[in-house]
């Protein structure tokens, strides 16, 4: 019997970029933002064994390390841990619809994935592709969420004044670690990406 692999990989390019807010981008890469799940689908060349696993790896960088959080590995399951996680979401014959998430704490940058295959026969493992994740300034968990609409609420009473003024100093920590995010970010989309708005907080 044929060992299991992967035909092909169908990144949902333009269902992910849509709900990522990323679809207005000039670059046709898949970008994504992090904390946020997407979908693939993987089209096998047989059907998942019980005695078969998988196992996904992303990585970003020039050395890649678990420890320095630009390295994570971990595997097809029914269940999101918090951070990098593969949920199969439904297996059709071949098919393998899977929801991909990663922390909020995820690194930005352009991140290769690859998958391993577990079976009796051994160990196989196939480079899948490639992805750019950004911040997420509609994650509250995120440290550059914006919460804009909260934070200019007007505050009525006897400490509106300290309400506002603390409410201001936490827009300048996330503007702050933004604008670093940011530079890294335009270091990965190039100029033309970058006028066409590289904040991304307007919805598309």
């Amino acid at each position: 019997m044929a060992a299991l692999g992967v035909q092909s990989i169908n990144w949902q390019k333009a269902f992910n970029r849509q709900a990522h807010h990323t679809d207005k981008f000039s670059s046709q890469e898949l970008i994504l933002r992090r904390g946020q799940n997407f979908q693939v689908l993987m089209i096998m060349n047989k059907g998942l064994g019980s005695n078969e696993r998988l196992e996904f790896i992303v990585s970003t960088g020039p050395y890649p390390s678990e420890s320095a959080m630009t390295k994570a590995v971990f595997p097809l399951s029914n269940g999101s841990s918090g951070g990098w996680s593969a949920v199969l979401q439904a297996s059709n014959g071949n098919t393998l619809t899977i929801s991909i998430s990663s922390p909020a704490s995820a690194p930005i940058g352009r991140y290769t994935m690859a998958l391993q295959i577990f079976s009796q026969g051994g160990i196989s493992s196939v480079k899948l592709g490639t992805f750019i994740l950004l911040f997420n300034p509609w994650l509250n968990v995120d440290s550059v969420f914006m919460g804009i609409g909260a934070a200019l609420t007007p505050v009525a009473g006897t400490q509106g004044a300290g309400t506002a003024a603390w409410r201001s100093s936490k827009i300048g920590k996330n503007l702050a670690s933004a604008q670093s995010d940011m530079a890294s970010a335009g270091s990965l989309l190039g100029p033309s990406t970058q006028r066409c708005g590289l904040w991304g907080f307007l919805p598309g």
